[in-house]
């Protein structure tokens, strides 16, 4: 399967592989509409059998649990 993306504010997307490899792609990029006309990278991956995908929502790593302490 082909994966393709945009990456605005949101953590890089994270596949483990079936032979437990780690592998990020992306740049980190601005928030969406926080500068006009900003410009944000496309990538895509290719997942394979096994391969495990991590993806995370913009603000997830400032989100405080319920012990107050942030996930980040």
């Amino acid at each position: 399967m082909k994966l393709r993306w945009a990456q605005v504010g949101h953590p890089n997307p994270t596949i483990q592989r079936l032979d437990s490899s780690i592998h990020q792609k992306g740049l980190g990029r601005l928030p969406v509409d926080l500068i006009q006309n900003a410009t944000y990278g496309e990538f895509t991956k290719v997942l394979e059998p096994g391969d495990h995908l991590l993806i995370l929502p913009e603000g997830i790593t400032e989100t405080f649990n319920q012990s107050a302490k942030i996930l980040g």
